[in-house]
């Protein structure tokens, strides 16, 4: 499925919407260049999940980890991450936790497998194509 979105709020409400659509367990890719909007589409998938948290990117701790009313929100920045072993890292156990719902930032560069493939590119100056791929 494909959106534009014009807005941050636009981004939120389609996140959000998309957050219903997932389960325990499943891992969530977020593709797209620095600054088009992974982070506040991970505040949208947040706010479906009923995190009370504010969500922040994860660029510099790598990971974070929020409690949902259903599920945990665990929002991963790989892309310091390349090349590194998953398991050293302890991130694992993490990815096949049934209560996680995982949200990776740069996944390209870990070897995960995920379920569905949130890419977002800028179209215009202020308008994002969002498009949400049931891997």
């Amino acid at each position: 499925m494909k959106f534009v979105s014009d807005s941050t709020e636009c981004t939120l409400k389609i996140a959000k919407s998309f957050s219903q659509s997932l389960e325990g367990g499943d891992i969530v890719s977020l593709v797209g260049d620095v600054g088009v909007g992974k982070t506040v589409f991970a505040k949208g998938v947040a706010i479906g999940l009923g995190v009370e948290n504010t969500v922040v990117s994860p660029s510099f701790v790598l990971c974070c980890h929020y409690k949902g009313t259903n599920f945990n929100l665990v929002h991963i920045d790989a892309y310091r991450l390349q090349g590194q072993n998953l398991i050293n890292l302890g991130f694992e156990e993490i990815l096949q936790e049934q209560s996680n719902i995982c949200l990776i930032e740069w996944a390209e560069y870990l070897d995960v497998k995920p379920k569905f493939t949130v890419k977002i590119t800028q179209c215009e100056e202020y308008k994002r194509m969002i498009e949400l791929i049931n891997n």
